[in-house]
């Protein structure tokens, strides 16, 4: 029964006959739904999309795949009016600035709202639909709660995005022009770059229970947003258990790195951090770092002790006349990836 109920939900939300029996064929009834209550005007495929654009199919393609997208179905009609005005607008773009930076947007922006994308869908199945299935709801109750809820939350999130997306603007703009930093044609910056990790990491997964781990992992990335956040650094990324964060202020760098080794020194779940830092010229794409620095300072939070900060020359530097950092020494340090040894530093606050 709730397999009818599936399908004559979906002919209500305009679903086609075609596409129904090929959901019901591949057992995907259920994201064939979830797909017309998020795109209620598909009309259109994505060969249309781009000639309603004024765009070549091959040049519309391969915005689509530097979004992120596999290339869809010849007979996907999955689109609508706003994909028309995404294509042509992208392509607008690309006239102004040139392929490569044209793309290289795309290419960003694909990959920041699909990790949106999937944290969303993790916490609906995780707090929405997992309670649903473990009390017995069929496959028609869980949609019809996604059907009463995600419309508005689709709308919501929208408009937080395209508001998020304005402030961010503003705040790269404010930190970059306070740093008197100098554009260039390849987007050359001069920037402190440091790596924190959770040391025995490895030992903690084998240790906790999975929900055990959850939590941890949790206070460690609430933890570390709130002290870059409050620094005024930029989080860049997480990879596993470590985290990137940027500025181009030495200072911040410093105050950031300091900041979470304390965070974690004596945490009763979460092992302590150690860090590395390092500064230079780095170039930006695709809203991270590359280059020397970037590859320094995750060879020194790997070398560091748990609760330390090492740090390179540059930093030292930089830091040399501020009397409330202290510098312990620590030689010239092998690290993969460097021909030379490198000398390093033991960062501490003073206060």
């Amino acid at each position: 029964m709730s397999r009818d109920a599936i399908i004559e939900r979906l002919r209500r939300l305009g679903a086609t006959e075609t596409e129904i029996d090929v959901a019901a064929s591949a057992d995907m009834l259920d994201a064939l739904t979830i797909e017309c209550l998020i795109f209620p005007d598909r009309n259109r495929t994505f060969d249309e999309v781009a000639r309603d654009a004024g765009v070549d199919i091959d040049s519309a393609m391969r915005l689509w795949r530097a979004w992120g997208f596999a290339p869809p179905a010849y007979d996907d009609r999955r689109f609508g009016d706003v994909d028309v005005e995404m294509v042509r607008f992208a392509s607008s773009i690309e006239q102004v600035v040139g392929e490569g930076p044209a793309f290289h947007t795309a290419r960003v922006m694909g990959l920041a709202v699909s990790r949106i994308a999937e944290s969303e869908v993790a916490m609906l199945r995780g707090i929405i639909e997992a309670p649903q299935r473990a009390a017995g709801a069929s496959d028609d109750d869980v949609l019809a709660t996604y059907e009463a809820m995600i419309g508005d939350m689709i709308d919501v999130a929208d408009t937080t995005l395209r508001t998020l997306h304005r402030h961010y603007v503003v705040e790269v703009v404010r930190r970059q022009i306070a740093s008197a930093v100098i554009p260039t044609q390849h987007n050359v910056l001069d920037m402190v770059i440091g790596f924190a990790d959770l040391t025995g990491s490895t030992r903690l997964a084998a240790d906790l229970a999975l929900d055990e781990l959850d939590r941890a992992l949790s206070v460690f990335e609430e933890r570390t947003s709130d002290v870059i956040a409050m620094a005024g650094a930029s989080l860049v990324k997480r990879i596993g258990d470590a985290v990137m964060f940027a500025t181009p202020d030495v200072f911040i760098a410093a105050l950031v790195a300091t900041t979470l080794v304390n965070a974690f020194r004596d945490d009763p779940l979460v092992p302590p951090v150690r860090v590395g830092v390092a500064a230079g010229e780095v170039v930006a794409r695709r809203g991270d770092f590359y280059g020397l620095p970037v590859a320094l300072a995750a060879r020194l939070e790997t070398a560091a002790e748990p609760s330390t900060v090492l740090v390179d020359p540059q930093v030292q530097r930089r830091l040399a006349a501020d009397e409330r950092w202290m510098f312990a020494p620590q030689g010239g340090l092998t690290l993969a990836g460097f021909a030379e040894p490198v000398d390093v530093f033991e960062l501490r606050f003073s206060a």
